[in-house]
């Protein structure tokens, strides 16, 4: 008769502990993963929205703004666009949507506090013009993940819009350094189609 054998139990808790570590060990790298996934998407979602309200402005030919939001279907009158944004047409000039059925989009963001979305000190919202510029002087939108900076856009005044990856570990801080840091040779530049 053929003997059955099964597991022992010390092979059992061996294979255990061996999962255990191996866990402990990739958790960390998988949350900073997640983390840094979430912030790209950030980016890359508000980035987009730019290069929409720019293709808006030119395809209807009336001005189109994005301003910063706390998803009351108002603009903020800070910089600060951690919580969401909104998309309306512009054509009177107003810092506020003049309507519902002006607001092209609007986007809300769940924060769990981390994350800051700051643009340039005294530039509350970006206005692309018919022809595709932007109305006023370039703009910085700065990503910070725990104070650190993880990103830029950047749109100039012709509405260029770039979005660059910070590689380094730099902190959020002045508008004066962040544009010193715009020549940093550590990035990885993304352009959004919409140029």
């Amino acid at each position: 008769m053929p003997s059955s054998r099964g597991y022992t139990l010390p092979e059992i808790l061996i294979t255990m502990a061996l999962i255990a570590l191996l866990t402990a060990i990739g958790l960390p790298f998988f949350k900073q993963t997640l983390e840094r996934q979430r912030l790209e998407n950030k980016m890359h979602l508000l980035s987009s929205q730019f290069a929409g309200a720019r293709l808006a402005a030119i395809t209807q030919q009336t001005p189109v703004s994005v301003c910063p939001s706390r998803g009351d279907n108002k603009c903020r009158q800070d910089s600060n666009w951690s919580n969401g944004w909104i998309t309306y047409r512009d054509s009177s000039r107003k810092p506020q949507p003049i309507s519902s059925k002006a607001i092209l989009y609007q986007e809300q963001i769940t924060n769990n506090g981390s994350l800051s979305i700051i643009s340039t000190s005294g530039r509350p919202r970006v206005r692309f013009l018919p022809d595709g510029r932007n109305a006023g002087s370039n703009i910085s939108i700065r990503f910070c993940n725990n104070d650190r900076l993880f990103g830029l856009i950047v749109i100039n005044n012709l509405g260029r819009i770039r979005s660059q990856r910070i590689l380094n570990t730099q902190t959020c801080s002045t508008d004066q350094k962040i544009k010193n840091r715009l020549t940093i040779p550590k990035t990885s530049q993304k352009e959004t189609p919409f140029q």
